[in-house]
């Protein structure tokens, strides 16, 4: 049987570890390089939702 969850959870893990940079860091879909633990966030309160930069972050939530 297809295990959406499973899925998902698989699909947000490789597009982390495919974000991930030296140092902790992450690169935002729009090439920033940011600190997870000290800017952005992710724009939704998807569990599987993955962190964005600040300037992408306030684009989402803003839409400016």
């Amino acid at each position: 049987m297809y295990d959406f969850l499973e899925n998902w959870e698989n699909a947000a893990e490789k597009e982390y570890f495919d974000m991930l940079q030296p140092g902790g860091k992450l690169k935002c879909y729009c090439g920033n390089i940011f600190d997870p633990q000290k800017e952005g966030g992710p724009p939704t309160n998807n569990p599987y939702c993955v962190p964005v930069c600040n300037q992408c972050l306030n684009v989402y939530l803003n839409g400016n």
